[in-house]
């Protein structure tokens, strides 16, 4: 399929903000009996509510006349996300107690649940909003810990791949340490190499998703020849060929528009976020704008700051309206 068709952007767009109130309702409600532990009084988040949120966050990218309320919730997704992989920051503390129902409250997130999947909308949500300590801290940390893998091996794995995109991030590694890095994942990039160490779904996860941010480092390091645009479409194809036919066909379904609806397919937070380190480190950036890149988040040097009036039952109303 043609990524450069719109027809699932449109159907994301299309009663957009209807949808966008009802997520936040159900996303945000803290009352709810799947977040509060009656136990402690606590907020318990699992990988589902991480996942509803992280789309939630994509959705409200398409709030055009009101980037604040963007900016709020991306702010709100990075902290519960650090938080889950046990990076500590003064500005996640301050967020989370800003929030509505989290003043008194004890925030945690069941690692139990945790799945690789969270591992990357972490590090891709410190990449879009330049959280460099936060960078340096999951650069350090021992994944082990925080996700059950079934295969030993791809710990190490996802070590190399994470610390090759935060060290292209945060541009603080010499020459000699950038050959280090590609060398060591190159072994991986053959076709059947991820596979051999998990399965044929982490395999493609790493095909469609993981490896296309490999070339925009290639680019950035001097190493690519193709130019950024090319490297951004075939990106962007390879993104939607995972949502539109490979992730079906891993999850055994056929309907399209149960994956293509949902916010992460058409706001593409990985590649914004190498994007914008290119940008910030070497000045590139495309000939045009793409609908699938929010450019504003991607040029402008924004910053990302929750405002607890964005949860309140007044903005959902705002919102729909």
């Amino acid at each position: 399929m043609d990524f450069l068709r719109e027809h699932h952007r449109k159907d994301i767009n299309k009663d957009k903000k209807k949808r966008l109130a009802n997520s936040i309702q159900k996303s945000m409600s803290f009352d709810s009996k799947s977040i509060l532990n009656r136990d402690d009084n606590s907020l318990r988040f699992n990988s589902l509510h991480l996942k509803s949120i992280f789309d939630l966050m994509t959705l409200t990218m398409f709030i055009e006349d009101n980037n604040s309320v963007s900016k709020s919730y991306i702010s709100f997704a990075k902290s519960l996300f650090n938080l889950a992989f046990d990076i500590r920051t003064a500005e996640e503390k301050v967020n989370l107690s800003t929030l509505r129902h989290c003043e008194d409250r004890k925030v945690n997130v069941d690692r139990s649940t945790l799945h690789q999947r969270d591992l990357f909308n972490c590090l891709y949500l410190n990449l879009f909003t330049g959280d460099n300590e936060a960078l340096k801290q999951l650069r350090s940390t021992d994944f082990s810990l925080h996700l059950n893998y079934i295969n030993s091996n791809m710990v190490d794995i996802d070590r190399l791949f994470i610390e090759l995109l935060v060290s292209f991030a945060l541009n603080d590694v010499n020459d000699q340490d950038k050959v280090r890095l590609l060398d060591s994942v190159q072994p991986y990039l053959v076709p059947g190499a991820i596979s051999q160490h998990s399965n044929q779904y982490t395999e493609n996860i790493y095909r469609f998703l993981v490896f296309p941010l490999y070339s925009y480092v290639l680019f950035g390091w001097g190493f690519e020849r193709k130019s950024l645009d090319e490297l951004t479409s075939m990106a962007l194809q390879a993104h939607y060929e995972y949502y539109s036919e490979v992730l079906p066909v891993d999850n055994c379904d056929t309907d399209q528009d149960l994956y293509l609806n949902h916010g992460e397919v058409a706001t593409c937070v990985g590649i914004t976020g190498v994007l914008k380190a290119i940008y910030n480190h070497y000045g590139k950036r495309m000939s045009h704008d793409s609908p699938y890149l929010p450019s504003h988040f991607i040029y402008n040097n924004e910053t990302f700051n929750i405002d607890p009036t964005h949860f309140s039952e007044k903005a959902i109303d705002l919102i729909s309206n």
